[in-house]
């Protein structure tokens, strides 16, 4: 049976059925299996400030079992610095280079001169002229299924080339079996959690939303023991499959899929496929809390499969507050919904108070996807504010406010002009990614919350997922500074194309693709590192990591894989 094929059958088998851990053999925790999620240990996007951007230290990569060979599966942390002096430093010239490496490039001294040899653009050693180093080059034929030049990294045994103390691999911990998604935040300042982030995972086996905490070093804390349950997280660990946690006897919906959050981690959500619903968990960050499944919203079309939760405003008049909300897209509706989060406290004179239900997911709105023939199967959906925030910090500096009769006045109206944060989608019918943005109203924030869409970008087919983020381009004196020159930070959005194996970049600012990134067999995970140039994609098919390189300063390797970590390894019944 073809490999497509075979994930396909899978696919439909498991989106009706429910699967616990059994007495299957036990996951390998350190191993890339299936991949269905990548988090980076905080949002890596330039700073609307202008100050000099932080690259993120972990990245964090879900495991799913896909195929049943083990009865759990696993999360494992990857250290960054130590991944990027492992991937191929891209160069046009020597003086790219550092430490006595040369650029191979053709006409530079030392490289060789035979008429047959492609040119890496790679920073060599000028004795070896190896453009892979000790890793070594891939076949030519395996370029085919696996693109990059450069043979797998081996995660296991990598370590950091200037200091042995650190490895690739910084933790694993076991989890339930067919994770789907993974998200990383920050803990909140005004909470008492002595971790600074934690890690929220929608668990298909179980029905649970697996959470766990990460410590400043990059391990896992979530009650595991040595020994084990396979070494993975403890039952308090995972929410939603305890009835007693609320007063309406909540309990998780089958085949949770998407899961986003808050800014600040209060609440998360997750779209259910099967059932037309969307949970809604609160979540604790004291240590001995964790996120608590506190509404089910139903009655929604079936599978609702994208959700990306609302950028905070800054609102116009001093004392509003802003109301959490999610926008939820479909496979089997043309139309986009808006959730909002009713969060009040219940009066403590009353004597009911006890069975108060306090939070609720509230349906707030609805707008139909105009701009394709079609419409429906929209798949990932991504928000971008970044725009509106460099208004928000220019409205708040303005110095022509500060010269008017009533510059309060000056500043709120500033404020309610303020560019709306632009919104993406990637549709199935027609392969195509959907550029738009929420809408202008009166009211005290400026927006509705509500996207329209305006333009349609034909893809090839498959899209699955739309991530939103940076890259490098040439910059100047007045820029962004490296090891390699100056630079500055230009947005871009992403689509992954599973099918098709194509990551598409859409620059919104020209409103062109700036480029079509080949991949290995079943992309589907995304994270990108914009500080450094780089993203990561998780090749769902073949089980490994791609390094793919997003600096503009070096033209012949951009948009192109230049690494990969873990050797890529076909579903067991296509061997």
């Amino acid at each position: 049976m073809r490999p497509l094929v075979l994930l396909a059958a899978l696919s439909a088998l498991l989106s009706n059925s429910c699967y616990s851990a059994g007495d299957g053999k036990p996951p390998p925790l350190d191993e890339l299996y299936f991949p269905t999620g990548l988090a980076l240990d905080r949002a890596s996007m330039s700073d609307p400030d202008g100050e000099t951007p932080r690259a993120p230290k972990y990245m964090y990569v879900v495991n799913s079992d896909f195929d049943l060979q083990y009865r759990a599966a696993s999360l494992i942390s990857y250290n960054l610095d130590v991944l990027h002096r492992l991937v191929p430093r891209s160069c046009n010239a020597s003086a790219d280079c550092q430490n006595g490496d040369i650029c191979d490039a053709p006409g530079v001294e030392g490289i060789p001169t035979d008429p047959t040899r492609v040119p890496s653009y790679y920073c060599v050693n000028p004795i070896t002229t190896l453009p892979c180093g000790a890793v070594g080059e891939r076949d030519e034929a395996d370029r085919v299924l696996n693109p990059g030049r450069c043979d797998s990294i081996n995660p296991n045994g990598a370590i950091d080339p200037i200091d042995p103390e650190r490895k690739l691999v910084v933790s694993s911990v076991g989890i339930g079996a067919f994770a789907t998604d993974v998200i990383w935040r920050p803990a909140d300042p005004r909470a008492t959690s002595q971790f600074p982030g934690r890690l929220f995972v929608p668990v298909r086996g179980d029905s649970t939303l697996h959470w766990i905490d990460v410590t400043e070093a990059g391990t896992f804390q979530c009650g595991q023991v040595e020994g084990v349950n396979d070494n993975g997280c403890d039952p308090e660990h995972r929410s939603g499959d305890v009835t007693s946690d609320n007063f309406d006897q909540l309990r998780q919906p089958s085949e949770p899929f998407a899961v986003d959050a808050t800014a600040n981690g209060e609440f998360v959500a997750i779209t259910n496929q099967t059932s037309g619903s969307v949970s809604l968990f609160a979540n604790d960050w004291a240590r001995t809390g964790g996120p608590k499944l506190v509404s089910i919203l139903t009655g929604l079309p079936l599978a609702p499969v994208g959700i990306a939760a609302l950028p905070e405003p800054e609102f116009a008049q001093e004392g509003t507050q802003h109301t959490p909300g999610f926008l939820i897209t479909y496979r089997s509706a043309a139309q986009i919904d808006l959730l909002r989060v009713r969060d009040d406290e219940a009066d403590s004179n009353n004597s009911g108070a006890a069975n108060y239900t306090r939070y609720a997911l509230t349906r707030a709105g609805s707008v139909p996807i105009t701009a394709n023939s079609l419409g429906f199967d929209s798949r990932g959906i991504a928000i971008d504010d970044s725009q509106r925030k460099l208004d928000y910090q220019a409205c708040r500096t303005s110095t022509e406010c500060d010269a008017v009769a009533d510059p309060l006045q000056c500043r709120a109206d500033c404020l309610r002009s303020v560019h709306q944060p632009s919104v993406y989608v990637a549709s199935r019918a027609p392969a195509s990614l959907l550029v738009g943005a929420m809408t202008n109203d009166l009211s005290l924030s400026g927006t509705s919350e509500l996207p329209s869409f305006s333009d349609s970008i034909s893809l090839t087919f498959g899209p699955s997922r739309v991530v939103v983020g940076d890259v490098k381009v040439p910059g100047t004196s007045q820029s962004f500074q490296d090891s390699r020159g100056f630079y500055e930070l230009e947005r871009r959005v992403f689509v992954v194309c599973f099918d098709s194996r194509r990551i598409f970049v859409y620059d919104p600012k020209r409103r062109v693709i700036d480029a079509i990134v080949s991949t290995g067999r079943g992309p589907f995970a995304l994270a990108l590192d914009g500080e450094r140039g780089l993203a990561y994609v998780g090749h769902f098919t073949d089980s490994y990591l791609g390094v793919i390189s997003l600096d503009q300063r070096f033209p012949k390797t951009y948009a192109t894989i230049v690494a990969s970590v873990g050797v890529p390894k076909s579903p067991r019944s296509s061997k």
